[in-house]
């Protein structure tokens, strides 16, 4: 070889520093962290994504229900539970909720809870729950309850016992509202 051609090629070896062993297995430990951090990320986001369209699927199968009981309001539960229709692996639960200025304008507040029925769900069921008003109406076996829609003053009770007979000797509904 040439001592022009060893110059040129000691120049350009010169210009090129190699990267050391430490260098490289540096960078692979950043290349590692960044491809694990990446990973849990989409770990997260698969697992709030699943989470999220549960959430939707509960959302669907409280509306159906609340739509089924808004057309049939006699069907409605106000103490109960039952699965709802459709195989999503879901129940319903509804009680009354305590509202006394509800109550005082004569209705009443229904909870109703969608809970997940799958055993990955067992430390905490309820997926979505919406509250409601309805009709305070005399429930069966609790007619000795006050209905505040019903109560009157005592004059008007005592006017109403005098006119109860008369009240059920007239048969059409206009007579029964227009005395």
């Amino acid at each position: 070889m040439s001592a022009r051609r060893r110059i040129f090629f000691e120049r350009s070896r010169a210009k090129r520093p190699a990267m050391t062993l430490v260098e490289v297995v540096g960078g692979l430990g950043l290349l590692a962290t960044l491809l694990v951090g990446l990973l849990l990320a989409k770990a997260r986001y698969t697992h709030q994504a699943a989470a999220a369209d549960r959430r939707l699927q509960a959302v669907a199968a409280a509306d159906a229900l609340l739509a089924g009981w808004h057309q049939a309001p006699r069907s409605l539960v106000r103490a109960g539970s039952g699965a709802v229709a459709g195989g999503g692996e879901f129940s319903w639960r509804t009680q009354g909720i305590a509202n006394a200025p509800v109550g005082e304008l004569g209705a009443a507040v229904v909870r109703l809870e969608i809970l997940d029925d799958r055993p990955e769900a067992a430390a905490n069921p309820v997926v979505t729950s919406v509250e409601f008003v309805v009709d305070q109406e005399v429930l069966p076996g609790a007619e000795g309850m006050e209905n505040p829609r019903s109560a009157k003053p005592p004059a008007a009770a005592g006017k109403q016992a005098k006119g109860a007979g008369n009240a059920a000797k007239k048969k059409n509904a206009k007579s029964l509202h227009n005395p």
